[in-house]
């Protein structure tokens, strides 16, 4: 049995490795983060991107030292010396981390590590050279990580688009096994770059799934069977928000107040985009839950006019939401 590799990390990194075990969903029974499955899934399937990246880095600032005059050995040692300092800049530039995580080797990174030690350690010790690979996963952004994460699904579901090809796979976050089998459209991110989404038609509807709740994923001996209907759903969800399921080509139109329009300016997260303004109309070819939900934070600065169905879906919610507040202030007002 090997034992457990020590790494010495900065608080930053730590935040955000933390952040990602519990977002893609790396749970132990009881909701606790399984923090040696995400460190030995990112090192099995980062290591040879990151290296690829670090030998390329290397290579060009070898070829700058020699177009200024130095020669092969003089520019090699230079170039790794850069390489060697420049690492120290991402996470604490006094190079202090007072973090640390416990890796314990498995069998789909033993090997990695053991290639590790023996080949790549000239000038670092081991636990810098991991402390260097999470810094810069954790310098991506969040849905660059997911993919990283979860590679293969990822990997074998650009595979199926590309061949045409329906998949196979597992919902990781339900507790009862449920299974999808599917024609994928693309694989999307959102606009907030903080989630990737798999667009696809199953049973003839449109569908989204975010990546990291994918597994099991199996490429079929099927052709794909998209509808001209589900195809303009999905695009349309690639365009407004692939996190949010359109089956309807139905037009949205909101009237804003003044203070709606200050606060659709500002409000960024799941913005739905208009296809025309007119004065303070704003119409909208978007999902129906994306204006719901995205609207609900403005009050009586939004008020949506059609359809109808969803202007009446909107009442309902403020009217709970005030039912239940009136309730509460009911109680206050009690004496004892």
């Amino acid at each position: 049995m090997e034992e457990k590799i020590k790494i010495y990390i900065g608080r930053r990194t730590r935040d955000i490795l933390y952040k990602d075990m519990e977002l893609f969903e790396f749970f132990k029974s009881g909701m606790v983060l399984n923090k040696n499955d995400f460190l030995n899934t990112l090192l099995a399937n980062y290591f040879e991107a990151y290296q690829e990246a670090g030998n390329a880095r290397y290579d060009a600032l070898k070829k700058k030292l020699r177009e200024a005059g130095l020669k092969e050995l003089a520019a090699g040692e230079v170039a790794d010396e850069i390489m060697h300092m420049t690492k120290y800049s991402r996470d604490d530039p006094d190079g202090k981390y007072d973090v640390t995580l416990s890796l314990k080797p498995t069998k789909k990174t033993s090997d990695i590590i053991a290639y590790i030690q023996s080949s790549l350690l000239a000038h670092t010790s081991l636990s810098q050279y991991f402390r260097d690979m999470f810094e810069a996963y954790t310098a991506m952004p969040q849905d660059e990580r997911e993919k990283i994460i979860f590679r293969d699904s990822y990997e074998k579901i650009r595979q199926a688009i590309a061949e045409d090809r329906m998949i196979y796979f597992i919902n990781r976050r339900t507790r009862n096994r449920i299974e999808h089998t599917v024609s994928p459209w693309s694989v999307a991110s959102a606009k907030e770059e903080l989630f990737n989404y798999v667009l696809y038609q199953q049973d003839g509807q449109p569908g989204t799934i975010r990546l990291s709740r994918i597994s099991g994923v199996i490429l079929l001996n099927r052709r794909r069977d998209l509808t001209a209907e589900s195809i303009s759903c999905l695009k349309r969800m690639e365009q407004y928000g692939p996190q949010f399921l359109i089956q309807s080509e139905r037009e949205i139109c909101v009237r804003l107040s003044e203070e709606g329009m200050r606060q659709y300016r500002y409000r960024y997260v799941h913005r739905p985009e208009t296809t025309r303004i007119e004065g303070n109309l704003y119409y909208f070819n978007c999902s129906e839950n994306q204006v719901l939900q995205y609207f609900s934070r403005f009050g009586r600065h939004a008020v949506i006019i059609s359809p109808q169905d969803l202007t009446e879906q909107m009442y309902g919610f403020h009217s709970s939401a005030r039912k239940a507040y009136q309730k509460e202030l009911n109680n206050m007002e009690k004496p004892e």
